[in-house]
C-alpha cells in the first residue's frame, strides 16, 4: 500500500519555508490520521519513502527512494507518537536527477509505502 502526498499542497507552510529559505531542508510531520480509514486499528509498518517530481513545463517525471531514513524508527514513531517527522535535504539543482528542489512551481510528491497487520 502507499500514501501519496503532494508536498506543496498537503504541507503549504512547510513548502513555503523550504522554497523561500536558503539552504533549508524540507521538514514535515505526517500524522497517523493521514493514512486511510481502513488502517485504523491496524499496525502500520513503513516499508519505503520515495520522492517523485513532475517538471511543470515538460511533464518529465523523476523519482528517487530516500534511503536516509531508519524505517524502523519511523514505524515506531508513528505507533508511539501518532506521527512521524520527515526531514528531507534538497537535491543540488545542477544535478540532472534532482527531485527535491526549492522551486515554487515544482510538483513534488511524497510516497510512503507501508504494510499493515492487526495490532
Amino acid at each position: 500500500m502507499a500514501l501519496l502526498l503532494s508536498l506543496p499542497h498537503e504541507f503549504p507552510n512547510e513548502w513555503h519555508d523550504f522554497v523561500t529559505s536558503e539552504d533549508a531542508n524540507f521538514e514535515a510531520t505526517v500524522k497517523r490520521d493521514y493514512f486511510p480509514y481502513l488502517t485504523q486499528g491496524k499496525q502500520i509498518t513503513i516499508d519505503a519513502v520515495q520522492l517523485h517530481s513532475v517538471h511543470p513545463e515538460t511533464q518529465d517525471v523523476k523519482s528517487k527512494t530516500v534511503v536516509a531514513f531508519d524505517l524502523i524508527a519511523l514505524t515506531d514513531a508513528l505507533k508511539q507518537e501518532g506521527a512521524l517527522v520527515l526531514t528531507l535535504a534538497p537535491d543540488a539543482p545542477e544535478d540532472a536527477d534532482a527531485v527535491l528542489v526549492p522551486d515554487e512551481e515544482a510538483s513534488i510528491f511524497l510516497v510512503i509505502k507501508y504494510s499493515m497487520s492487526t495490532a
